[in-house]
This record gives structure tokens, sequence and C-alpha cells, in this order.
């Protein structure tokens, strides 16, 4: 594989028959593709600083980023997404274990990591990854004690993972009620782009969208059928040229006029004893 095929492979977007399953991917495919370029940029300068343990970390993350875009494209999100996650879970602990404190990385990287997992995993999973992230800041902690590292919080370990604890699992379930509202309220509206769309399909009379200088909007299906145009070659053009004389086409707008004034003052008798009229 050549440079410009990788580059392809890499830059290619996901295109999924279900269109939540391609709404993940796409989520996924930016933020690998985000670290693909961040892996390369860092390889860059462990070579020129001959950090060769840094380099092969590093060229590792990158081989597993390649393989999760694969999964990706074949549409094993969830897979994808947890190889991901944990290669992303590893490279923060080992990050924080050589540095000098689980707050000086993870008080960033680890909130962004739990809300990339709320968008990409299914609820279970997402819970184990949340305990799974526990028991890091855990392991880094208990490491980082029994090589005698100062701890930020003074001498007590304990204090300080009792404190990312709470910052874990606050974070995690503040960030998946909100994605899960976000995601019924996507939901709610696509079913009623659906709803529409099928009304809007079926219905036999015809049916147009126009603007006062004659530029079609919208036309429905039947109307189609009646022209013998399709609806690509109608939209967002002038129906003056569909005129025979196109002076109709005036004559048409001021009756249309006519009828809207009509009928904005209309009365209507309803089975109580009173009368609505319009506005």
């Amino acid at each position: 594989m050549n440079f410009s095929k990788l580059t392809k492979f890499i830059l290619t977007r996901p295109d999924l028959l279900d269109e939540e399953q391609n709404r993940i991917a796409l989520i996924l495919h930016t933020f690998l593709v985000l670290m693909v370029i961040t892996c390369v940029l860092m390889i860059i300068v462990c070579l020129l600083n001959s950090w060769y343990i840094s380099f092969y970390i590093l060229s590792g993350t990158v081989l597993i980023v390649l393989i999760s875009l694969f999964l990706t494209y074949r549409g094993r999100i969830q897979l994808a997404s947890i190889i991901t996650l944990i290669c992303l879970l590893c490279a923060i602990s080992i990050s924080v274990y050589k540095g000098d404190g689980i707050h000086d990385v993870s008080a960033l990287t680890i909130p962004v990591m739990i809300i990339l997992a709320s968008l990409l995993l299914a609820r279970k999973t997402y819970l184990l990854f949340i305990a799974l992230t526990i028991v890091a800041i855990g392991s880094v902690e208990y490491f980082r004690l029994r090589k005698g590292y100062i701890q930020f919080y003074g001498d007590d370990p304990l204090s300080e993972f009792i404190i990312w604890v709470l910052i874990v699992v606050i974070t995690a379930a503040m960030v998946r009620l909100l994605t899960e509202n976000m995601l019924q309220t996507i939901r709610r509206i696509k079913e009623s782009e659906i709803k529409y769309r099928n009304i809007f399909e079926n219905i036999q009379d015809i049916y147009f969208e126009i603007m006062p200088d004659g530029t079609l909007l919208e036309i429905g299906y039947s109307l189609e059928k009646i022209l013998l145009y399709s609806r690509n070659e109608l939209i967002y053009r002038s129906v003056i040229s569909l005129y025979q004389n196109p002076e109709q086409h005036t004559i048409f707008m001021n009756q249309l006029l006519l009828i809207w004034l009509c009928c904005n003052n209309w009365f209507i008798s309803t089975k109580s004893p009173r009368i609505i009229q319009s506005a």
C-alpha cells in the first residue's frame, strides 16, 4: 500500500446504510483521523530527539488506529470504538504514570474520553468502560505509591483516588444523560421527517411550493406524473418556462393573492353555539 492509497484509506468517510450507525461511524472516523495526525507529528518529534521507546509505542498506536478504521468501514462500530477507547485509556494511564501526577493529564483527557465513549458506546458497554477507567486510575495510583511519588493532594493516595473516582462517576452520569437526551431529540426529529416524507410521497393531489417570482421550491410526486418531468429537473427552476403564455403566471399569482385575501377572513360554525373567525 503506497502513501496515496494509505491517505485515501484514512480520509475516506464511512458510508453505512443505517443512518444511526453512520452517524456514530462519522464521529469515530473524525476522532481516529485526528489520532493518526497527532501520532504522526509526535513520531517525527521522537525521531528527531532519538526517543525510540516512545517511537515504538506511537507506531503501535497508529497500527491500532488503522485497524479501528478498517473495522469502522466494515460497520463494526462498537468493536472499533472499544479498541480505540481502550488504546486511549492505556496511553493516558502510561503518560500519567510517567508524569508528575494523575492530575496533570487526566484533568483534560479523561473527561474528553468519557464524552467520546458516551457518543460511541451502548449503555452496558459504556458502564463497563467507566468501571475500567476507575480501575486504571486506581492502578496508576497504586503503582505511583509503590514508587514513592509525591501526591498532589498530600501524602494520602486514597484521598486522591476517591476524588478522581467521584469526578469520573459524576462526569459519566451527566454526559450520558445529556447524550441520551440529545439522541432522543434526534430520533424524534427523524421520525417526524419520515412521517412527513411518507405523507408527502403518497399525497394524490397536486402539490407544489412556489416563490412569487415563479421559482419552484418543492413539488409532489403526482405533479411529476402529470408534467413528465423529474423532480430534479423542476426544483429551483422557474415555472414561467412551463407556461405556453408566460403572462399567465402573473394572472395566476393575482388570482392566488385574491383567494388568500378572501380566505383570510372566514367564519366556521362549531358544534357549540359559537363562531370562530380567522385573524
